[in-house]
C-alpha cells in the first residue's frame, strides 16, 4: 500500500482501548469478589493483560504512523516528542498534582518522603524503582515503559528499515541491555532502580520490548499488504485472537498456584511478555482494521469512539486519592464502574482533550495514533 492508501485512524482500536482499561480496572476492583467460582477469580486476577494489550496497540499504532519517520528523512523529532507529550503528560501531571496535594491535605501523617515520591512521579521515573513504582498514582508506572518507547521509536525504525533483521534481534539486544542495567544498580544500588531481574522484566521497557515490537511487526505487515495480508477464507482473526487471550488467561491462572499472579511464575511471564501478544492480541488486533462484524460496529460506534477517548482518563483515575474519595459513598463495583466510566468521559472532555490540542504541534482532528 501507498502512504496515500494508508488509512490513518482505525475506529475500532479506539474502542479498544476502553476494553484494555476496562480490564486492569476489574483486575484491581473484582478479583477477590468471593461471589465468583474460585478459578474464575483466579482468571480475574490476570486481567492485568490489559496493559500488554495498551503496549501491543502502541507499537502498532506508532509504527503505523512514524516508520517512515526518523533519521535519515524528513522528520521532525522535536514535533514528534512535542506530539507524544501533548497525547501522555499534560492530563498525568495534573492528577498526580492533585493526588499529592490531597494527600498532603488530607493526611494526618503526610510522609516525609512524599516529595521525592512526588519528583519521581511527575519526572516519570518512579517506574524505574521497585521501591516507588506503585507510589502516587500506582498504575502510572506503565508510562516509564511507554514514554521510553516513544523515545527510541524513531531509531527503532531506522535500524528496522535498514535490515529487517533488527525487527527480531533488537528486542533480544534490549533485554540483554535491562540485564546490564540490573549488574550495574546491583554494584550501585540507588532507591530501588532496577534492583533485581524479575522487576526489570516486569515493569520496565526493556522487559516488556516484546509486546511493542510485535505491534510494531503487524503494523509493517499491514503497511505493506493492507488486509490481504494472511487473509484465508473463513478464517477469522478478531474470534481467533479472543480465542488466544482466553487461553492465555487460563493458562496464567492455572500456572499462579500459590503466587499472586501467574505473571509471577517463569513460564507465565514468557506466556504473558510473547504468546499472549502474538497469539492473542496481534490476531485480534489484525481482524478489527480488516474484518467487519459485530465487535468491530460496536467499537467503532459513537458511544464505543468516546468511551476509547476517555480510556487514558479512566486507567488514571481508577484507583488512588479518586477512587478512595468515590469509594467512601459505596465500595460496590455496581456504583465504582460507572461512576468512574462517567468522571473519565469528563476529565476528558472538559480537560485532557482541550490541553492535548492546545498542546498539540501538528492541529487537527485527533486520533488514537495521533
Amino acid at each position: 500500500m501507498t502512504n496515500s492508501e494508508q488509512p490513518r485512524f482505525f475506529p475500532a482500536l479506539t474502542g479498544l482501548r476502553f476494553v484494555a482499561a476496562v480490564l486492569v480496572l476489574l483486575f484491581h476492583y473484582e478479583r477477590s469478589n468471593s461471589l465468583y467460582p474460585e478459578f474464575l477469580q483466579k482468571c480475574v486476577a490476570e486481567f492485568y493483560i490489559g496493559v500488554s494489550l495498551f503496549f501491543v496497540l502502541s507499537g502498532f499504532l506508532i509504527t503505523h504512523r512514524y516508520y517512515d519517520s526518523g533519521p535519515g528523512s524528513k522528520f521532525s523529532f522535536g514535533i514528534y516528542l512535542k506530539n507524544r507529550f501533548a497525547r501522555i503528560y499534560p492530563i498525568f501531571f495534573i492528577l498526580a498534582t492533585l493526588t499529592f496535594l490531597i494527600r498532603f491535605f488530607y493526611s494526618s501523617a503526610f510522609p516525609e518522603e512524599e516529595p521525592r515520591i512526588y519528583l519521581l512521579s511527575v519526572s516519570l521515573l518512579r517506574g524505574f524503582s521497585e521501591v516507588y513504582y506503585l507510589q502516587g498514582i500506582s498504575q502510572s508506572w506503565s508510562l516509564s515503559v511507554e514514554e521510553l518507547f516513544y523515545l527510541l521509536a524513531p531509531f527503532i525504525f531506522f535500524l528496522v528499515r535498514k535490515n529487517r533483521f533488527w525487527l527480531i534481534g533488537l528486542p533480544f539486544l534490549i533485554i540483554a541491555f535491562g540485564l546490564c542495567i540490573v549488574r550495574f544498580f546491583t554494584w550501585f544500588p540507588f532507591h530501588g532502580f532496577f534492583e533485581n531481574t524479575s522487576f526489570m522484566l516486569r515493569y520496565t521497557f526493556f522487559g516488556r520490548s516484546l509486546e511493542f515490537f510485535i505491534g510494531m511487526a503487524l503494523a509493517i505487515q499491514f503497511r505493506k499488504y493492507g488486509g490481504a495480508f494472511l487473509k484465508k477464507r473463513g478464517f477469522r482473526f478478531t474470534f481467533s485472537g479472543i480465542g488466544g487471550i482466553v487461553a492465555c488467561v487460563v493458562l496464567l491462572a492455572w500456572l499462579k498456584g500459590d503466587l499472586e499472579f501467574g505473571l509471577l511464575n517463569p513460564q507465565g511471564l514468557w506466556i504473558h511478555n510473547f504468546l499472549l501478544p502474538a497469539i492473542g492480541f496481534a490476531p485480534l488486533i489484525w481482524g478489527l482494521i480488516t474484518e467487519e462484524n459485530v465487535l468491530v460496529r460496536w467499537l467503532s460506534s459513537n458511544a464505543g469512539q468516546v468511551l476509547g477517548k476517555s480510556s487514558y482518563a479512566l486507567y488514571l483515575l481508577h484507583l488512588g486519592v479518586f477512587y478512595s474519595l468515590l469509594s467512601r459513598i459505596s465500595d460496590n463495583t455496581l456504583f465504582l464502574f460507572p461512576a468512574m466510566v462517567i468522571l473519565s468521559v469528563f476529565v476528558w472532555r472538559f480537560v485532557e482533550e482541550p490541553m492535548h490540542r492546545f498542546f498539540r504541534a501538528e492541529k487537527g482532528n485527533s486520533s488514537t495514533s495521533g
